[in-house]
């Protein structure tokens, strides 16, 4: 089981700050389920710093099965 949470901020972008976290569970050998949730959208998924711009001030909840063949 993983547990990742972040945190952002953008002085310049439509909300101050961002938030995000995710837990990643292993099901199954190579099955895995992930929930999580992010306050205030911004440019980059989980794990990504490339771009720390807040897009919007939308929050969204975030559940993916993934199963490898």
């Amino acid at each position: 089981m993983d547990l990742t949470i972040e945190g952002r901020v953008d002085s310049d972008g439509v909300a101050p700050y961002s938030a995000e976290i995710e837990l990643a569970y292993d099901l199954a050998e190579k099955t895995t389920l992930s929930v999580g949730f992010e306050m205030n959208d911004w440019e980059d998924d989980i794990n990504d710093y490339d771009e720390l711009n807040i897009l919007d001030a939308v929050s969204t909840l975030k559940a993916e099965l993934k199963v490898k063949f």
